[in-house]
């Protein structure tokens, strides 16, 4: 089965606007707020500690908590953000939209949490390299390395065999996957660009509580786009008869 850019879409949207989706789009909407206000806290006490006091007082969404709260508030809503990208992916895959499956919310979760930060620093790095490289290898490996994390949240896989598995599953699709990314970035980009368009009368906490909360949505749409397209693939392999090969399913696959 190749992948199917209409019926990716409109299964991330089923999946999105059901009971399962409404609880992770709650969920991450109160995450992406408890980074913002940290991270603006974080700066509001640099500033302040450099003496720039008045430039501390005009960043909206800082409270006055010590720097040290306000970093360890990014750091446990970072890991927050990740955990839940897990349940989201295993949920979208499994096309779960009453309940959470089991073991979603549960299953190998502090392996799976270092796998998919560890991995995303090295997905990002090789992003970024082959973005340096005339910015087509960066793009290529954007798109062919993009199933890193359903493999790892689905699948129990570590974050090499995740990466490898996902160029893999990739090949004989990379042109429609391309544009199914295209797609999905154009999409929140013009989503985003209309609320933030609406938001300049308003007072700039609220302003940039608005701009905040569209992080939400647009980050949940592209993850479960995401999940349906490797749902679609990996049912195409399982139709084929392609099964991994012995050097990809033999040692510690939860292991970093």
């Amino acid at each position: 089965m190749s992948l199917q850019i209409g019926s990716a879409v409109s299964g991330a949207v089923d999946r999105l606007v059901s009971r399962t989706g409404g609880a992770l789009l709650v969920s991450y909407s109160v995450l992406v707020i408890a980074i913002q206000v940290s991270m603006n806290t974080a700066i509001a006490q640099l500033y302040r500690q450099m003496g720039f006091t008045e430039a501390a007082t005009l960043l909206p969404l800082a409270l006055d908590i010590p720097l040290g709260v306000a970093v360890g508030s990014i750091f446990v809503a970072m890991l927050l953000s990740t955990y839940l990208s897990i349940v989201g992916v295993r949920t979208f895959v499994a096309d779960a939209q009453e309940s959470f499956p089991a073991g979603a919310l549960t299953r190998n979760v502090p392996l799976a949490v270092v796998n998919v930060l560890v991995g995303g620093v090295v997905y990002g790095l090789a992003v970024f390299v082959g973005s340096l490289l005339l910015l087509v290898p960066g793009i290529f490996l954007y798109v062919v390395l993009i199933f890193m994390v359903p493999y790892i949240a689905v699948e129990d896989d570590n974050f090499v065999t995740a990466l490898r598995k996902s160029y893999r599953l990739s090949e004989g699709n990379r042109i429609t996957l391309f544009l199914l990314l295209v797609l999905v970035v154009t999409v929140s980009a013009v989503f985003g660009g209309i609320v933030g368009a609406g938001t300049f009368l308003l007072s700039p906490s609220l302003s940039q509580l608005v701009v905040t909360l569209v992080q939400a949505p647009t980050s949940l749409f592209s993850l479960a786009v995401i999940s349906v397209a490797y749902s679609q693939l990996r049912e195409g392999e399982s139709d084929s008869g392609v099964t991994p090969g012995p050097s990809e399913d033999t040692g510690a696959t939860t292991a970093l």
